[in-house]
């Protein structure tokens, strides 16, 4: 990049290369596979048969269970956690599903997604919607903080800041998943 405004002058690598990388992702390797691969890693264009790579498959049966709880509308998708996002204290999800519940569309649904280590805050959304009567907001307890089969089923994954997030986007274009940013004042219009 150079010039003010700034423009490409040149890529490092090229187009193939610059996919090869981008399909690795090599950036969620631990760094043990970083030092195991260090020739690749100082001139990727020698590419090795051998590289890890992230496997992401669609669990079928989970899909099709997502899937069923379509009503007709678009299917919107955050993660469960307990860290406060906003000075007042309050975490994400619950900004987001306060959000959805005053601007979705008709058939919209949201699905609020609980990795075991936040299970027991899984237990707070799952009250939140028996205590409101919601039916439009359901809960998925999930078996790793990553789950494949969740993304690829949504219409729009809500961002947060969490570093869960950050694996979520890194992997939505690939899943055909829209990225929306949790914290904006209205992502449901």
């Amino acid at each position: 990049m150079g010039g003010n405004p700034a423009k490409v002058i040149k890529y490092r690598f090229d187009e193939e290369t610059i996919k090869f990388l981008q399909r690795i992702k090599w950036w969620h390797w631990p760094e043990t596979e970083i030092m195991k691969h260090k020739d690749f890693m100082i001139d990727p264009s020698r590419k090795k048969g051998d590289l890890p790579g992230i496997k992401v498959q669609v669990n079928t049966e989970t899909a099709k269970a997502l899937n069923g709880i379509r009503a007709g509308g678009r299917l919107f998708g955050v993660l469960v956690d307990s860290e406060p996002y906003l000075h007042g204290g309050e975490p994400l999800y619950r900004h987001v599903m306060e959000r959805f519940l005053a601007f979705a569309g008709a058939g919209d649904m949201l699905l609020l997604a609980a990795a075991p280590e936040h299970k027991e805050e899984g237990q707070k959304v799952l009250a939140c919607i028996s205590e409101r009567n919601i039916s439009n907001v359901r809960l998925m307890h999930m078996g790793n903080a990553f789950n494949y089969t969740f993304l690829s089923c949504l219409d729009y994954f809500l961002a947060g800041r969490q570093e869960a997030d950050a694996i979520y986007v890194d992997f939505a274009e690939e899943a055909g998943t829209g990225v929306l940013m949790g914290a904006d004042q209205n992502p449901f219009v």
